[in-house]
């Protein structure tokens, strides 16, 4: 459940306590290291470090506790000092036995003193060792670092083919074009679904050709044909929807160039377009919930590379769905077809 949630992107990393870490800490100087296992979002990895010298620092913190704490080295000695005795080569006990007991005197010292705190171990010993879980184990697939950035550069390409036929509506109204289709013998409505049905196949032709060329140049590999198939069609949806605000954010090519631009760079930085989510604060994490980028960028990854689930896919999917329907309502209402309008 803990992996399934990391791979979800619900949180950065888990962290095991393997068996037999109590045990190891209670006997340091005897047997192997306790272990952790963690494992991490694999986008998310300057978190990892993070997280390994925090889980690093608390088990040298426990180590410190030992040495300044004359009940514990006491009881930590004595047990060693036994098991020592009884099963240890001649070489061993010749150096550890004088150790252990030199160990039970400074411990008796330090009932009738105030020990001080100290750097930790030194050396080549070790108190805890950290294992790097693979969350993908299940797949074949090894991940490249290209594959896990590769949904950021998807985005900014559907952005701007969504720009590039909202600012055409502008450039036809200026123009006369709209004009002259008006007098034609189709509806407005007639109309407004070819420009959106041309929308839509340049996003989804565009996501195929950047998808193929990743997997020729950079052997990017979906987890799933059908959740891509899925996503890419929810996601062009909703950025033909947002086509439509973004024509109607000016009335000029020069106002809309300016309106339309901003609109979309805003929704990239809160997004998760620009700069990773996990290294927002909090407050703009939350804000981000409101940008189509953020759902666009989940449901790419969850087809991709996290390995959603076909009931995981299908919130974000009509999240983005529902975007689009809204948007293009709005923007097919405020749509002006000539310049007085």
């Amino acid at each position: 459940r803990a992996a399934r949630a990391v791979r979800a992107g619900m949180v950065a990393a888990f962290i095991q306590i393997d068996p037999g870490f109590g045990e190891s800490q209670t006997n340091m100087f005897q047997g192997a290291s306790g272990s952790i296992t963690i494992g991490v979002d694999p986008s998310r990895g300057a978190e990892a470090a993070m997280i390994e010298g925090v889980v690093a620092q608390k088990a040298y913190s426990g180590m410190s506790e030992m040495f300044t704490d004359p009940d514990i080295m006491r009881q930590q000695s004595k047990a060693a000092l036994e098991d020592i005795k009884a099963n240890a080569t001649p070489a061993v006990k010749i150096v550890m036995v004088p150790f252990l007991a030199s160990l039970e005197s400074l411990a008796d010292g330090l009932d009738t003193m105030e020990s001080e705190s100290d750097e930790g171990a030194g050396g080549g010993f070790n108190p805890v060792t950290i294992n790097r879980a693979d969350i993908f184990k299940e797949s074949e697939h090894q991940f490249s670092a290209f594959e896990l950035s590769f949904p950021q550069g998807l985005i900014w390409g559907i952005m701007s083919a969504a720009f590039t036929f909202g600012l055409s509506f502008v450039i036809e109204r200026t123009r006369g074009t709209l004009l002259r289709l008006q007098i034609a013998p189709v509806s407005t409505s007639t109309i407004l679904a070819g420009k959106a049905l041309a929308c839509l196949m340049l996003i989804v032709g565009l996501s195929v050709a950047m998808l193929a060329f990743g997997a020729l140049a950079f052997g990017v590999r979906p987890d799933s044909l059908p959740h891509l198939t899925l996503a890419i069609l929810s996601i062009g949806i909703c950025w033909v929807g947002l086509m439509m605000c973004i024509a109607v954010s000016g009335k000029t090519e020069a106002a809309v160039g300016g309106y339309g631009w901003a609109m979309l760079l805003v929704m990239a930085m809160i997004g998760g377009g620009m700069i990773p989510r996990p290294f927002m604060p909090d407050w703009m994490q939350m804000v981000g919930m409101i940008s189509p980028v953020k759902w666009s960028l989940q449901v790419l990854e969850g087809a991709l590379w996290r390995g959603y689930t076909t009931t995981e896919m299908l919130i974000p999917c009509a999240v983005l769905v529902g975007i689009g329907v809204v948007g293009f309502a709005i923007g097919s209402r405020l749509f002006s077809w000539t310049i007085s309008d």
